[in-house]
């Protein structure tokens, strides 16, 4: 399968109440927060686009959806084939539940690309995107290098595929490659999200789901070269990100 053969779709997952980016977010929706004088979910579309993706899906929350269609059709380099809004409802209890959201507007023969809308990848994800099309099965995480690991998502990984996705730690501060946002995986994906066991307190992680895939050895990564940023991750990485783009847009 080619590039221009395979069917995408594209999920941005903005529904998050961005409470690590409070006051910022006390009475605007984290995916409309500027970054060098853009929405944050404009960086998030232009990463889609630019890998191929151009029918795209934004789970966002019902307030903030007007805001965001009106701020998207300022962005005139946008153009997506199709834009669908889902509302987000806050009893949606984790990631990878904000996921299963877009399975009705999704077919079976189309392979899902998606990215949270608080990262920023500044070289995109089109090498990604083109080692996944060539994947029959499994899922794959766009991946970055980092010296110093703690607090990040580490991949524990052989062959080309993770073995284990271990707990967030601050104290763990060694080289690795750690997990994006930015997640590919087939339409099977809403199986195994179904089989989740949501708890009675809190949500679900997308540890959860990737583990799936782990005890099927299907879980791939591809390391990506550059700058990039978890822009919702705090105030100051949120900083970090708007001083590198004012004045670049």
């Amino acid at each position: 399968m080619n590039k221009n053969s395979a069917k995408l779709k594209g999920i941005i997952l903005a529904g998050g109440q961005g409470t690590r980016l409070y006051p910022l977010t006390a009475s605007t929706g984290k995916a409309l927060l500027p970054v060098g004088g853009k929405p944050m979910i404009a960086y998030a579309f232009n990463q889609l686009l630019d890998a191929g993706i151009k029918d795209i899906i934004v789970i966002i929350q019902p307030d903030d959806i007007a805001q965001c269609a009106e701020l998207l059709r300022g962005e005139k380099h946008l153009k997506a084939n199709s834009i669908q809004y889902v509302p987000h409802p806050p009893e949606t209890k984790g990631m990878a539940q904000a996921i299963l959201l877009a399975e009705p507007f999704i077919h079976r023969d189309e392979k899902i690309i998606s990215t949270c809308v608080d990262v920023i990848i500044e070289k995109g994800i089109r090498s990604v995107v083109s080692d996944f099309i060539l994947q029959t099965k499994g899922a794959r995480i766009a991946a970055f290098e980092m010296g110093d690991t703690a607090g990040f998502g580490l991949l524990e990984y052989k062959n080309g595929k993770i073995t284990n996705y271990p707990l967030k730690d601050k104290n763990r501060h060694e080289r690795g490659i750690v997990e994006s946002g930015a997640y590919m995986f087939h339409f099977d994906v809403f199986e195994k999200i179904k089989k989740i066991k949501i708890p009675e307190k809190g949500e679900s992680n997308i540890r959860d789901l990737f583990d799936s895939y782990i005890k099927k050895d299907t879980l791939y990564f591809s390391v990506v070269d550059g700058w990039w940023s978890d822009v919702g991750n705090s105030l100051e990485e949120y900083k970090k990100a708007n001083k590198r783009y004012e004045g670049k847009q």
